[in-house]
């Protein structure tokens, strides 16, 4: 075989490993998308109108009330699962989405988060996918500093810069040795880093010890 196909071969491998795993994902967030609309169109205003049609039914038999409850327990778990595929709160903007995780966590007590969005990036426009994919990254970053740095501040500063939109986190935790990251068996990191290529974008990770992490992530906007 040709000197110059061999040497090409990895590079090739690794554009179709790329292109296979942004497939995946892209899938799976449009499947999650649908689903969750499904869920909450379909099934949740069938339950709402079976609620309505079993409320007009004689009260005092217990069966009636048995099927009440059961309606309502059903309609909180459809809430539940929609939520996990795509969260309630992205319907209000990414921004809202991310402050309600920030305050869900400062409400917890352990750690304090603080979120700082720059005006300018009022003006970006993101398609429902990257909303999702970015309200995970955040997600997973911040689950990982809270639960693996034992960090007890975090900082989120997010701005647009040359068309692009760059999220800076940062932690007063542990740290740890950035290079071992590839070699982590866990996939927290590797899913941040498949949703970060997805969007064609790249992340940085800056970490010392005793002092803190730094995440930067940019994305074309």
């Amino acid at each position: 075989m040709n000197k110059k196909v061999m040497k090409c071969l990895p590079s090739f491998y690794i554009f179709l490993t790329t292109i296979a795993t942004k497939s995946v994902f892209e899938g799976e967030q449009n499947e999650r998308i649908r689903i969750a609309r499904d869920l909450h169109d379909g099934i949740g205003q069938m339950l709402s109108v079976v609620k309505m049609n079993v409320s007009t039914l004689n009260p005092a038999d217990k069966t009636v009330e048995g099927t009440l409850n059961l309606v309502d327990k059903t309609i909180t778990e459809l809430r539940a699962i929609s939520h996990n595929l795509i969260p309630e709160a992205l319907n209000f903007g990414l921004f809202a989405a991310l402050e309600d995780i920030c305050q869900k966590i400062n409400e917890a007590g352990k750690t304090q988060v603080a979120l700082n969005v720059g005006e300018e990036i009022n003006d970006i426009q993101l398609t429902q996918q990257n909303k999702l994919s970015i309200y995970r990254i955040v997600q997973e970053v911040l689950n990982n500093m809270i639960k693996h740095a034992n960090a007890s501040y975090i900082s989120i500063d997010i701005k647009k810069a040359n068309e692009n939109m760059l999220i800076a986190i940062k932690d007063n935790g542990d740290g740890f040795d950035t290079s071992k990251i590839d070699d982590s068996k866990g996939i927290g990191w590797k899913n941040i880093s498949a949703r970060v290529h997805l969007m064609d974008g790249d992340m940085n990770i800056k970490s010392e010890k005793l002092i803190g992490t730094q995440i930067e992530i940019s994305i074309p906007a």
